[in-house]
C-alpha cells in the first residue's frame, strides 16, 4: 500500500475565504474554531521528528494548537493554501528563535555594537509612533 503523499513544509497563505467544517463558536479566541477563515490569513506547515511518522500539522504563527494535514479542516483549507515566502519575522517565530538571547550574544562577539542596536531602536520607536498618530484609514466601502 502507497503511503498518503505529505503536504510540503513550507509557509502558506490563504487565496480566498474557506468555511470552516469544524468551526465551534463556544471557543472565543481558538484560531482553529472561527466559522471561516479570512483570505490572506498565513500559515505555517510544520514536520519534525517528534511527530513520529504522523502527518504534518498546521499551525498559525503565534498562536498555540495545530490542524493535522489529514483533518476535514485542512482538507478544507489546502485547496485554497497558496506558498509564499515567509517574512524575517516569520521565520524567527518557525524555528522558535529568542530574539533577545542572539541580540545579546551578537552584541557580545562584536557582530553588531550597542550603537548599532540603538540606532536601529530608534528607528523603530519612530515608525511606531508615526503609526500611532496617523490618522484611521477610510474602510473600503462595498
Amino acid at each position: 500500500m502507497d503511503k498518503p503523499k505529505r503536504f510540503p513544509v513550507g509557509m502558506y497563505q490563504l487565496k480566498g475565504p474557506v468555511k470552516n467544517p469544524s468551526s465551534d463558536r463556544r471557543k472565543k479566541g481558538d484560531w482553529m474554531a472561527p466559522p471561516a477563515f479570512a483570505t490572506g490569513e498565513r500559515f505555517y506547515v510544520r514536520d519534525f521528528p517528534a511527530n513520529n511518522g504522523f502527518a504534518p500539522d498546521l499551525v498559525k504563527l503565534g498562536y498555540y494548537g495545530s490542524i493535522s494535514t489529514t483533518s476535514p479542516t485542512f482538507k478544507a483549507l489546502e485547496p485554497l493554501l497558496e506558498p509564499v515566502v515567509p517574512t524575517a519575522s516569520e521565520r524567527l517565530r518557525i524555528h522558535d528563535v529568542s530574539c533577545r538571547e542572539v541580540l545579546v550574544r551578537m552584541i557580545e562577539s562584536g557582530a553588531v555594537s550597542m550603537e548599532m542596536v540603538l540606532t536601529v531602536h530608534a528607528l523603530l520607536e519612530k515608525e511606531w509612533e508615526e503609526r500611532d498618530n496617523a490618522p484611521p484609514k477610510e474602510e473600503d466601502e462595498a
